[in-house]
């Protein structure tokens, strides 16, 4: 409590703090790419289309987009038997707080049922199953479409059935088309993080 003018007025805890600014991780890797986003924040990132390491000198927030590997159907002109349906790889995405330390990268490959998909992931830390077995109807119909994300700076579709994008089509964690038996793509690893 304070005197101000006569009358004691309360000065501390703050009723209405400042919200902390989020402290961004680093990472030493030589980025993929850069972009400006809509709010003028600049962005660096590194995407992997094969296995690999990456290390973060700054612990801090990153922005994740893992996509485990598609499959292909196993039959043909069998439709509805679900191994005539392929299945998109599984997706994590959002924001994530990593040390500082250096993460074996996994991508995720493709594959045929009723086998599953290769699972991609960040070290332990982040992890994205491949598309699944028999049964699973994930992607395999022109209704299951993917999940969008200007990670990049471009927004694109990620894990979604062959041919059948809502947005453009980025080409990983694809399910092959209904009574198709190709057409199934691998994953994909991406991390941005704040300049």
């Amino acid at each position: 409590m304070a005197i101000d003018g006569g009358v004691w007025a309360k000065v501390w805890p703050d009723p209405t703090p400042p919200v902390p600014t989020p402290i961004y991780a680093n990472f030493t890797d030589t980025p993929t790419g850069t972009y400006t986003d809509g709010d003028g924040v600049d962005w660096k990132y590194v995407s992997y289309t094969s296995s690999g390491t990456v290390t973060f000198d700054q612990a801090g927030y990153m922005s994740v987009l893992v996509v485990g590997g598609g499959l292909n159907a196993s039959l043909i002109n069998q439709w509805p038997s679900s191994n005539s349906a392929g299945a998109a790889g599984m997706v994590r995405d959002g924001q994530y707080e990593t040390p500082a330390v250096t993460y074996t990268i996994t991508v995720g490959a493709p594959a045929t049922k009723p086998a599953t998909a290769g699972v991609s992931s960040i070290g332990t830390f982040v992890v994205a199953g491949g598309g699944m077995g028999a049964d699973a109807y994930a992607g395999g119909s022109p209704s299951n479409h993917g999940i969008a994300s200007a990670i990049t700076g471009t927004n694109l579709e990620y894990s979604y059935q062959n041919n059948f994008p809502i947005i453009t089509g980025s080409g990983y964690g694809v399910a092959s088309q209904v009574n198709q038996i190709t057409g199934a793509t691998q994953g994909i690893v991406i991390m941005a993080v704040r300049v």
